[in-house]
């Protein structure tokens, strides 16, 4: 019986190892890293939350693109100068258009009554540090960055 007794309380102690384990393994199996774009998203609702966007975006659509590309379709034309004082226009950025109510706060809007509200708000980041680059928000009839899901909405 002294014997039974040792090899039960292996098997005890085993069983329970072998539980906990298990338990480890699908605990961490279960938890998806953040992807790329996860973080940049993140990042981007964060900086348009500081610029007016109320709670979170109700939808977004996110590019990888370059400044270029985003000068071009918020209408911003950089004088001749400005490549010769270092800005590169193929510097690698994101682009993140989200929908939802924004009041608009930072430069260039009104601090009080009309062009202050919009419905969507557009947010350029550096691609490798994911600095805040800028804003552009848009009301129902303008046209956004990234377009095209947005026209059915309205």
């Amino acid at each position: 019986m002294k014997g039974y007794s040792s090899y039960f309380s292996i098997g005890i102690t085993l069983s329970l190892l072998i539980a906990i384990v298990a338990i480890l393994i699908i605990k961490n199996a279960q938890i998806q890293p953040r992807t790329q774009q996860d973080i940049v998203l993140e990042k981007a609702i964060e900086y348009a939350q500081s610029r007016g966007l109320q709670g979170r975006p109700t939808k977004f659509v996110m590019k990888q693109t370059t400044l270029s590309e985003w000068f071009s379709l918020v209408g911003f034309q950089p004088g001749a100068d400005a490549i010769k004082v270092g800005l590169n226009l193929n510097r690698a950025i994101w682009i993140v258009v989200m929908k939802g109510d924004v009041e608009w706060r930072g430069p260039g809007r009104q601090t009080d009554g009309l062009g202050n509200k919009f419905d969507s708000i557009s947010i350029a980041l550096s691609a490798d540090t994911l600095e805040y680059i800028g804003a552009f928000s848009a009301g129902p009839h303008e046209a956004l960055p990234l377009g095209g899901w947005w026209s059915s909405d309205r």
